[in-house]
């Protein structure tokens, strides 16, 4: 099968390329720089490139001419306030033209990378996330794209399967996005306080792997959890604690005290590093839970242990120059 991905160079898209290609798979990657895709998925055999943005409905349609079916993972994350109405933009109308696009000349599948972001808040106390649930209102230019995206996808007559992963890490992230980018934090010293509140945390590569499985045609629509293992934000840190062999600070802290915090670093007319935005402690506070039966029996991927997943996260993150190996503690030492 012949695929089109777009959002190809990100973090999941460059781990699903990559998995698509070793299920046997023929990938075309459609980016504004082929550049980039030499840099992000090196000495890749027989990966195709399509020039072009996924916003631009010639680009999209020239560069699925051929395909059997396509992969959006298109995703605008940006901590600066002023960038709001274009990741709006940016993640509702790529979802348009590449969905749209997908669904007029018939593919099968599309397969769309929504997030659990989309599905929040849960509908009521102690009310589980699943395949099944309605697109919530959550707040923040990031989250709300995500929900009108999936409201689009949803809507379209067209064999559309939609995954809504958790907050996803692991190795080879070429763009170091919020759950990433904390763990470094953390592990540079620089999250000394963390609100309470937790979130499911998964692995890049098993995310890849549901969208490998995934990739079939003949099933109509189908909606996938990819969770992983659920963690409080303090224990998280805590799992890195015992990792790396390193005192690593996690002083309590109100939700509302970071809520403030990260709104007013956000607000500042300059970038400031921001170690929770105000979206992030919102999710952390909500504390929700998902289900990923449906995703575990249609498609048969198993989460790896969150241990695995967090000790390769950190070798890769020393090896790479993200952190030091000091930083890295004994995991610095054995890194590769």
């Amino acid at each position: 099968m012949r695929v089109l991905v777009t959002g190809g160079t990100g973090f999941v898209g460059s781990h699903t390329v990559r998995a698509f290609a070793t299920a046997g798979h023929t990938v075309r990657v459609l980016a504004r720089s082929p550049a980039k895709i030499e840099r992000v998925l090196p000495a890749l055999d027989g990966l195709e490139v399509a020039e072009g943005d996924a916003i631009d409905e010639d680009a999209v349609a020239r560069a699925m001419d051929g395909c059997d079916a396509v992969f959006n993972s298109v995703s605008m994350v940006s901590l600066d306030s002023r960038d709001e109405e274009h990741v709006r933009h940016i993640n509702l109308r790529s979802a348009e033209v590449v969905l749209g696009t997908a669904a007029g000349l018939g593919l099968d599948p599309i397969i769309h990378v929504s997030s659990v972001s989309a599905l929040l808040p849960p509908e009521g106390p102690g009310s589980v996330l699943t395949h099944e649930s309605p697109v919530g209102s959550p707040p923040g230019a990031y989250m709300q794209s995500k929900a009108a995206a999936d409201r689009f996808a949803r809507a379209l007559d067209a064999p559309v399967t939609l995954t809504y992963p958790t907050m996803v890490v692991g190795p080879e992230d070429p763009t170091l996005g919020e759950g990433m980018a904390m763990i470094a934090n953390v592990l540079r010293g620089l999250v000394p306080a963390l609100p309470p509140g937790g979130m499911e945390v998964v692995d890049v590569r098993d995310v890849a792997a549901v969208h490998a499985a995934a990739l079939v045609p003949g099933q109509g629509k189908r909606r996938f959890v990819v969770n992983g293992t659920h963690r409080s934000a303090r224990a998280l840190v805590g799992d890195l604690r015992n990792l790396t062999g390193r005192r690593l600070p996690a002083a309590p802290i109100p939700s509302v005290v970071a809520s403030v915090a990260a709104r007013a670093a956000e607000a500042m007319p300059i970038a400031l590093p921001v170690t929770l935005t105000s979206e992030a402690v919102w999710v952390l506070s909500l504390d929700a839970r998902s289900d990923d039966g449906e995703t575990r029996h249609q498609l048969g991927v198993q989460p790896r242990p969150l241990e695995d997943t967090l000790g390769d996260t950190v070798r890769w993150m020393a090896d790479a120059g993200v952190i030091t190996k000091g930083q890295a503690g004994r995991l610095g030492s054995s890194s590769s």
